[in-house]
């Protein structure tokens, strides 16, 4: 049965049935009608944006009363920390963007991250409101929330690797995947033809899960091409800015007339890796790639971009919290991946007016290539 004709038949059955009256379940259903998960999945959700039915996570599948339903609130819950990072509202301007394409409002709250009633309040009363379809968690997750999320049984997301130095693998995440952006950036500058690479903004401290999976991303890709040389600066660009520089500078002394590609992760630290650009003899020529995870890309001419975009996480979210809602979602990490941008051709060359640039010394050379 082709999805029209299961969406006429279940209408029909919809229609024969007092309000709040269960329908089967979903394995009888596709039994019934000889559809797929999929089909069945899609055509409920057309019934329940007609106001038919009534979808209630663990407990089954309703008519709905005659009487118009509420619209539809997704609740977006930011986990403040401003002391672990300066993190604006991560993803809050996408979600807001996201649903407004697709006609569902979204209800933001921001509760600090160690209030963990605070927290818990939200939840509960997101869990209570038959409008609210689901939650979606963003910002700074604690061992405490941690803790707490893995009891909630009401459909949640993590937007995000939920600022923790833990992979929360147990959890419904979603982010970017960021050892396949890792991959293409480094492609795309061997790519280009470099015999040096310079990395930017991979090694920071603490350690964040999200950077080492950058950071091993590029270097698998950088360790099977032979004779080409990697420095990976010993000190955090965005901790310590000087001592990276000069790290950078000592470096560039031995670069000779070799070609110079420049990884940089992040725009936050562009003006970094920009300035840098100017201390090889190939100067302004010297291959710049940007890895950047934000909700929409920068016009940068004469710089590469490897970009995972925030919207697409928001609507991968909202997919997976409508999937929980069917019983049709599990635990687990979901990646979305990055894409390379087309480059524009116009040289482009950003300095930051108050960096100072003095020598030091720091280098890693990868296994086989040229010292």
């Amino acid at each position: 049965m082709k999805t029209p004709e299961l969406l006429t038949a279940l209408r029909r059955l919809v229609s024969s049935l007092p309000p709040g009256t269960a329908l089967p379940g979903q394995r009888d259903l596709c039994a019934r009608f000889d559809v797929t998960t999929f089909t069945l999945h899609q055509t409920l959700r057309h019934l329940e944006r007609e106001n038919l039915i009534d979808v209630t996570p663990r407990k089954g599948i309703f008519v709905r009363g005659r009487t118009p339903a509420a619209s539809r609130v997704v609740q977006l819950v930011y986990l403040d920390n401003p002391q672990a990072m300066r993190i604006r509202e991560y993803g809050l301007a996408s979600f807001v963007s996201v649903t407004s394409r697709q006609g569902t409002p979204c209800r933001a709250v921001h509760v600090a991250h160690e209030d963990l009633a605070g927290f818990r309040a939200v939840l509960s009363a997101a869990a209570k409101d038959a409008s609210c379809p689901g939650v979606v968690v963003s910002g700074c997750v604690s061992g405490e929330v941690a803790s707490y999320l893995a009891g909630v049984t009401h459909p949640w997301v993590l937007f995000g690797d939920g600022l923790s130095l833990r992979p929360l693998v147990e959890f419904p995440v979603v982010t970017g995947d960021g050892f396949q952006g890792g991959q293409l950036a480094a492609q795309r500058l061997l790519a280009r033809g470099v015999e040096r690479v310079v990395l930017v903004n991979f090694l920071t401290k603490p350690d964040w899960p999200w950077v080492c999976e950058s950071r091993a991303g590029a270097l698998s890709v950088l360790g099977e091409r032979g004779g080409v040389e990697v420095f990976l600066p010993a000190n955090d660009c965005v901790q310590s800015p000087l001592e990276f520089e000069r790290e950078v500078q000592e470096w560039s002394r031995s670069a000779g007339h070799a070609r110079v590609g420049i990884l940089c992760r992040n725009r936050n630290v562009l003006h970094i890796a920009t300035s840098i650009r100017r201390l090889f003899s190939n100067g302004e020529t010297a291959d710049l790639v940007l890895m950047d995870l934000e909700q929409h890309p920068l016009d940068l001419p004469g710089v590469d971009q490897v970009f995972c975009s925030m919207e697409d996480l928001a609507e991968v979210s909202l997919r997976r919290l409508a999937a929980m809602r069917y019983g049709m979602d599990a635990p687990g990490r979901v990646r979305v991946p990055y894409k390379v941008l087309p480059r524009a051709t116009v040289p482009c060359l950003m300095t930051g007016s108050d960096m100072r640039l003095v020598a030091g010394t720091a280098r890693e050379v990868l296994p086989g290539a040229r010292r």
